[in-house]
C-alpha cells in the first residue's frame, strides 16, 4: 500500500561562519492523491526542503521516507528505481530543460524511467504534450522556441511521464506572468491528482495555492508555524505570520488599493499552530 511522503524532524544546515540552519525540525506528510501547498517568504527554507526530499541536499538530522523507503542523498550512483517516483518541476523552466535537445526527446527520458520500473503504458512524447495543452508536432521543437509558460508545461509533462508517486513543484509559477500562473498551477494539480500522485506545491503566492491545495503548510525561518485544511487557514489564520502573509495579498477592489508593506523588524513566534482537522 502506498504511504506517500513522510518527513520527521528534518534539519538542513549549510556550512559557514556561523553555520546556517535552513530547515529546523520540520514534520510533513503528503498522502497519495493529496495536494499540499507549502508557502512562506523567500529564504524561509521551502526550496531547501524540496531539494532534501529529492536527495539533492543532505539533511543534518531527521528522516525522509517515501512509501516506506528512506530517501538518501544522491551520490555518483543512479537513484534507486523506487525513489525515481519522486519528480520535481523547478522554478526556471528554461534552465531545467536541455537547450540543444528536442522537447520530445526530453519527455522520452521520463517515459524511459517509467519503463525501467515495469510500467508498460507510459504514453508517448506527443501524447504527453497534448495532455499539457500543446501540439503533438511540438515534440520536434527546441525549448527556446516556446514561451515561459509553455516550457513549464513541457517540464511538467516530462516529470509526469515518469509516472511519479510524488510531484514537487518548487516555485514553478514564480517566473511566469500573472495570466499564466493559475493555468499552470491548475494543470499540475489536475494531472497529478488524475495519476494518483501526491503534489507538494511550493510558492510564496497564497492566492494561487489556495485554488489547488487540500492543505496549507506555512514556513517561517526554517520551521512550520501553521498547517491545516486550506479553507481553515485562509479564513481563520491563527499564527501572526500567516495573518501577515494573508494581509499582504492585494484585493481586487477596482480602485488600485495596495496592502501595506509588512514591517521588516517584526519577529514572529516559532511556536507552531496545527488546526484541529488539519
Amino acid at each position: 500500500m502506498s504511504e506517500g511522503l513522510r518527513i520527521q524532524g528534518l534539519e538542513v544546515t549549510y556550512r559557514g561562519h556561523p553555520p546556517v540552519k535552513a530547515v529546523a525540525g520540520v514534520d510533513l506528510e503528503v498522502a497519495p492523491g493529496e495536494v499540499v501547498g507549502l508557502v512562506g517568504e523567500s529564504g524561509c527554507g521551502k526550496s531547501t526542503l524540496a531539494r532534501a526530499i529529492c536527495g539533492l541536499v543532505a539533511p543534518s538530522a531527521g528522516q525522509i521516507t517515501f512509501d516506506g523507503v528512506a530517501v538518501r542523498p544522491l551520490g555518483m550512483s543512479r537513484r534507486p528505481a523506487d525513489l525515481q517516483r519522486i519528480q520535481m518541476v523547478f522554478q526556471d523552466p528554461y534552465s531545467s530543460l536541455h537547450p540543444r535537445r528536442r522537447v520530445g526527446v526530453q519527455i522520452g527520458e521520463g517515459i524511459r524511467v517509467a519503463h525501467a520500473r515495469g510500467v508498460s503504458d507510459a504514453g508517448s512524447p506527443a501524447g504527453w504534450l497534448q495532455r499539457v495543452g500543446l501540439r503533438a508536432a511540438d515534440a520536434r521543437r527546441y525549448p527556446h522556441e516556446f514561451s515561459g509558460g509553455q516550457r513549464q508545461r513541457i517540464a511538467t509533462a516530462r516529470a509526469l511521464a515518469a509516472q511519479p508517486g510524488l510531484l514537487i513543484g518548487d516555485e514553478p509559477i514564480s517566473s511566469l506572468d500573472a495570466s499564466t500562473q493559475s493555468l499552470v498551477a491548475a494543470l499540475m494539480h489536475d494531472l497529478a491528482v488524475a495519476a494518483g500522485a501526491g503534489l507538494l506545491f511550493i510558492s510564496h503566492d497564497l492566492s494561487v495555492v489556495r485554488l489547488i491545495a487540500d492543505r496549507l503548510v506555512v514556513m517561517y525561518r526554517g520551521r512550520v508555524v501553521e498547517s491545516g485544511r486550506t479553507e481553515q487557514v485562509w479564513s481563520s489564520p491563527q499564527h501572526a505570520y500567516t495573518q501577515t502573509l494573508l494581509a499582504a495579498i492585494p484585493v481586487a477592489d477596482g480602485q488600485g488599493t495596495l496592502p501595506a508593506a509588512p514591517a521588516d523588524d517584526v519577529e514572529y513566534s516559532l511556536e507552531p499552530v496545527l488546526h484541529a482537522s488539519g
